[in-house]
């Protein structure tokens, strides 16, 4: 930023800052990649990287190695499933103690 000429104030962040911060940015850096047409293939890798960046710092920050992140990614795709194939579930049935409901009635966006 400062070879760019602008001025700025700077701080080492605590440990309680760092990763409440770092998922801020990571929410910014997806409403970035949100907003880029995916055909502009070199602005959106460009907010691609930005992404992975700050998954990396957030893993970092928590101890996390980037070997132990892609082993996790293996082990939940070998039983969930991902979007490789682009099967995406719009209606599954659910017993209501199942303790996913919770989960899908607080996350659940339709996509339109």
């Amino acid at each position: 930023m400062q070879d760019q000429g602008a001025e700025f104030e700077s701080r080492i962040l605590r440990d309680d800052e760092i990763i409440p911060i770092l998922i801020d940015k990571l929410i910014e850096e997806a409403k970035e990649l949100q907003k880029v047409d995916p055909k502009d293939k070199k602005k959106f890798r460009e907010e691609m990287a930005d992404i992975k960046t700050v998954l990396k710092n957030i893993g970092e920050s928590n101890d996390i190695t980037e070997e132990e992140l892609n082993e996790e990614a293996k082990q939940k795709k070998e039983k969930l499933g991902d979007f490789s194939e682009r099967i995406f579930v719009e209606k599954a049935g659910i017993e209501e103690n199942d303790p996913w409901l919770e989960y899908y009635r607080n996350n659940y966006k339709k996509v339109e």
